[in-house]
């Protein structure tokens, strides 16, 4: 029997008994057919319609890829295991396309996933579905996206809820992902499993979506789509450094990403948004103001202008966070500035090589004395 395990790479304890193929890896299921060669293309995924318990109508003439998306979505509708996205490619394949789908396109995809393993039960882990967006992803609490110094920075990790037994620290792997929009994300440099950091994680409970497949010209359309954001990164750090405001809510959240600090406004024509930043002064004048720098983008200028607004008001300190709907919101239609002491604007520039596609345009805010 060892010998027959080292051959078909499959574990001993799955050849003599089909009782433990439940608690074994989908990703580690994957591995066992890897390198398996089929008379039809097709059966390279209906030959594992057994293994993982499912049923799916065979469809010859759909083709190899087609059939083993299928595999992996009604797998998805079985079983919330996110080791089904611990697949990796060589790095020449990775290299020919900026963004890719969380789905694997062959099993041979799954290769180097003999030896990874669950971290807990898959049933405490977070929900996946599959919707017409992409693959739906309801995280648990403190699964979210991870941030920290995740390869060059401006990424996150999902944390796929598992480790390599072969690992002398035995990390926590996950894979790297990008965000592209409105909680919406495709994976990146998709060559090995990322160790993750040991980190809060981004959100608390908040849903995000990633694609699950990503054509070579749709990747190419996707990174040109990253332009006419709107960047905060400078407008933050001066307004933290020289003024002691540091930023504690973000309107509308889903289209903020923190890693890159700027909100992605692909797909809004009239795009609003609001940051609200604290003082974190005790005491002086300063003490318990509060300052909304608010964005507007007009839809039929969308490439040529935007126009900044910046607020400065004193308030009482609280205790809890203002709710962004019903304190950021009103403030959407201001015509012009206000403050006794800073004005905004954005300026269109190419933020090459600071944690952005480089050549991408985008709006960069600035903040400064009247």
């Amino acid at each position: 029997m060892t010998a027959l395990s080292t051959i078909t790479r499959i574990r001993a304890g799955a050849l003599t008994s089909t009782d433990i193929l439940p608690t074994i890896p989908v990703a580690q299921h994957m591995s066992w057919a890897a390198r398996r060669v089929t008379t039809r293309p097709e059966d390279a995924a209906y030959c594992l319609l057994g293994l993982f318990s499912i049923h799916l109508p065979m469809l010859y003439g759909e083709g190899a890829e087609k059939a083993f998306l299928r595999l992996q979505e009604e797998i998805l509708k079985e079983t919330n295991d996110l080791t089904l996205f611990a697949w990796s490619l060589p790095e020449a394949q990775a290299a020919s396309q900026p963004y890719w789908g969380i789905l694997a396109s062959s099993p041979l995809s799954f290769s180097t996933c003999q030896t990874i393993e669950s971290r807990f039960d898959t049933l405490h882990a977070s929900e996946c579905a599959v919707t017409s967006k992409g693959i739906r992803v309801t995280p648990v609490h403190g699964a979210g996206l991870r941030t920290g110094h995740i390869r060059q920075g401006g990424y996150y990790g999902l944390d796929l809820g598992c480790y390599d037994r072969n690992t002398p620290l035995a990390a926590d792997l996950g894979i790297i992902l990008e965000q592209l929009g409105c909680d919406m994300y495709a994976r990146v440099r998709p060559t090995e499993l990322d160790a993750m950091p040991q980190l809060a994680a981004r959100d608390k409970n908040r849903v995000f979506y990633v694609a699950k497949t990503v054509a070579p010209a749709r990747a190419v359309e996707m990174r040109a789509g990253l332009g006419r954001s709107i960047s905060f990164a400078k407008a933050l750090s001066v307004l933290y450094h020289e003024y002691g405001f540091k930023a504690s809510m973000f309107w509308p959240e889903g289209h903020w990403d923190m890693q890159k600090r700027l909100f992605l406004t692909k797909g809004v024509p009239w795009f609003r948004c609001q940051v609200l930043l604290q003082s974190m002064h005790s005491r002086g004048e300063d003490k318990g103001k509060e300052m909304v720098v608010a964005c507007r983008m007009s839809g039929e200028e969308r490439g040529a202008a935007a126009s900044v607004l910046v607020d400065v008001e004193v308030r009482y300190e609280r205790q809890d966070p203002p709710d962004p709907d019903q304190f950021l919101k009103w403030r959407v239609g201001m015509g012009k500035t206000v403050g006794p002491r800073l004005q905004g604007k954005a300026v269109l520039d190419v933020l090459d090589g600071k944690g952005f596609a480089d050549g991408q345009p985008v709006f960069v805010v600035e903040v400064y004395k009247k």
